[in-house]
């Protein structure tokens, strides 16, 4: 699926501040909004119909170096049945008002990324892998978030699950 079959974000850079940290990596040549489900033009100013893909497993990860240091978070999406590759999508992380990020920080991060996507994609279901065992167990109930750090991603990334039907962790 490309890049215009999903809704836009705004901002200088393409992408505008997500809770407490700000991905800094635009994706070039994506100004304006365009609404949920709407599809792309297709050159003659007509839209065409979005794709809705109702199964969708979300692999994410996100790192720092050194920890704290220099924050990256990624993440793909595959539909479930087929095992195919949808999307994938990357970016720099940065804390407002931190030079440094930690890779906990940077994991939700890339969380917060994969579940927008899946969100757009109008996911009925989403199964969420990763290989950070606190944001797994964090988000599943689990574990309690005791760092302030991390408490305003955590909120985000739970928000946003909830905007999905069916998710497991």
């Amino acid at each position: 699926m490309e890049a215009q079959d999903r809704p836009q974000r705004t901002g200088t850079s393409g992408r505008g501040t997500r809770g407490q940290y700000e991905s800094n990596v635009g994706r070039g040549g994506r100004g304006g909004r365009s609404g949920r489900g709407q599809g792309r033009a297709n050159g003659r100013g007509e839209r065409t119909p979005r794709r809705i893909v109702q199964d969708l497993v979300a692999f994410f990860d996100g790192s720092a170096e050194p920890n704290p240091g220099n924050g990256g978070a990624g993440w793909v999406i595959k539909d479930a049945g087929s095992g195919v590759e949808l999307k994938r999508g990357g970016s720099i992380v940065t804390i407002p008002g931190s030079a440094t990020v930690t890779s906990n920080q940077a994991e939700y991060a890339a969380l917060i990324e994969v579940l927008k996507e899946c969100i757009a994609f109008q996911a009925n279901s989403v199964q969420v892998k990763g290989d950070s065992e606190l944001v797994i167990l964090q988000m599943s109930g689990s574990y309690r978030v005791s760092s302030p750090n991390l408490r305003e991603l955590h909120n985000t990334a739970t928000h946003l699950a909830r905007r999905i039907p069916q998710i497991s962790f």
